[in-house]
């Protein structure tokens, strides 16, 4: 991943931007110090996943459409909540 962003100039103009917020917000105190490379792998493995499993998990567990929407909700919020939970400063 980090080749295709240094080698590829949208990529890079994208991450450069992305990596400077990060880095604002980590110096202003809102979000704890982390690697903008590993927040933005954390995103995308939970978003992937999600498709990628669904046709098991939909022939497992879910019934039909309305069921896959509900699935598909569900993973969005829980999704966020486990990034921002990530972002959080932790206090020992």
């Amino acid at each position: 991943m980090r080749e295709k962003i240094t080698t590829n100039t949208q990529c890079l103009n994208y991450y450069a931007r992305w990596d400077k917020l990060v880095k604002e917000e980590v110096k202003k105190g809102n979000i704890r110090p982390l690697e903008t490379m590993d927040l933005t792998l954390d995103v995308i493995s939970l978003v992937v996943f999600t498709f990628q499993s669904l046709p098991l998990y939909s022939e497992m567990f879910l019934q039909n459409q309305e069921e896959i929407e509900g699935y598909l909700s569900h993973r969005k919020e829980e999704i966020k909540t486990l990034i921002f939970n990530g972002l959080k400063k932790y206090n020992p």
